[in-house]
């Protein structure tokens, strides 16, 4: 079994995933073991990605085909499964790459903190052409908290609570750190929040990561990518399960105040779906939730503001949203 296992989730994108492969082949580090799995892509595409594995004839990746649309769980699981002998864990998305050295920098890092539960490294943003954008380069480090002088060992709660710090994709894992963390929630389905779930389990048990400032692999924003198509909070399954992930959960200090922020932006986008649903008592109790549990007003779009006069949730002066805008 290979010390760094790295697993590759692919769906309908033949071209993206030959340059995700070879990024992994053509590292540095050569202790590697890489698994790709299909989730059902259309007809013809799984075959022509396994015909290229096989035409590498190298020994140290395989293909497998999922029998379902597993969503990113299902294949996480599966990976975790597949990995539970090997020292290290990765997860690659298809349309990302690894640069040569990344993985025996990340290796060196972690050996040097064994603490430490995670390596985690910037990246170059590029398009689907491979063209990089500054200006999306800067948007993507801004929005992580990665726009500072900040590397070393990081808090993975606090970071991941106020920045969304860490991408799954490219980070490399101490398998033990995310056995003892239970991984993910036995329940959870689809794509989302996957992620998130991951980090809040180590979160929870008070370790840290490493983050080295340095473009080590790359990232490729493009139109099909999930960020740009999926609006996660108009999402009523993705709202419910992260209204599930954070409201079960108690910090102390800077990370609860986080969290209840956090949870007060799941209630206001709860209400607005309720509210688009016709469901206005709902819509009511979403919006208390919010208030009560974040302690500030619900900030609304004009768009969504127009929805929720409408539903006559604001125009009535006793509602909650009437009441809190007074006093703000």
């Amino acid at each position: 079994m290979a010390s760094v296992f790295v697993g590759i989730p692919t769906i309908n994108r033949p071209g993206f995933v030959r340059d995700a492969i070879n990024s992994v082949l053509a590292q540095s580090y050569q202790d590697i073991e890489v698994v790709v799995s299909d989730n059902c892509s259309d007809p013809g595409v799984a075959e022509s990605i396994s015909g290229f594995i096989s035409e590498l004839g190298d020994s140290r990746i395989r293909f497998h085909q999922q029998a379902e649309n597993v969503g990113e769980y299902g294949q996480g699981r599966y990976f975790f499964a597949a990995a539970a002998q090997s020292q290290y864990f990765m997860i690659l998305h298809d349309d990302d790459m690894l640069g040569e050295n990344y993985v025996e920098k990340a290796v060196k890092c972690l050996g040097k903190s064994p603490h430490c539960a995670f390596f985690v490294a910037d990246a170059t943003i590029v398009d689907e052409h491979g063209n990089k954008s500054e200006r999306a380069q800067r948007k993507f480090l801004t929005e992580h908290g990665r726009d500072n002088e900040l590397q070393g060992e990081i808090p993975v709660l606090e970071t991941h609570l106020t920045y969304g710090f860490t991408l799954i994709s490219g980070t490399l894992f101490r398998t033990g750190s995310l056995v003892a963390s239970g991984f993910v929630d036995p329940d959870g389905v689809g794509n989302y929040p996957f992620e998130t779930d991951i980090f809040l389990r180590l979160g929870d048990m008070g370790v840290k990561a490493w983050y080295q400032k340095e473009q080590l692999l790359t990232f490729r924003f493009h139109s099909g990518s999930m960020r740009h198509y999926i609006k996660l909070l108009d999402n009523e399954k993705t709202v419910n399960a992260m209204i599930h992930l954070f409201d079960n959960r108690e910090y102390t200090g800077y990370a609860e105040r986080r969290r209840k922020m956090s949870l007060g932006q799941l209630f206001r986008a709860k209400a607005l779906i309720t509210v688009r649903q016709g469901q206005f008592n709902e819509c009511r109790r979403f919006i208390l939730k919010c208030f009560t549990v974040a302690n500030c007003p619900l900030r609304a779009t004009r768009a969504e503001n127009t929805e929720l006069d409408f539903a006559g949730i604001a125009c009535n002066p006793r509602s909650p949203l009437t009441e809190a805008r007074r006093i703000n």
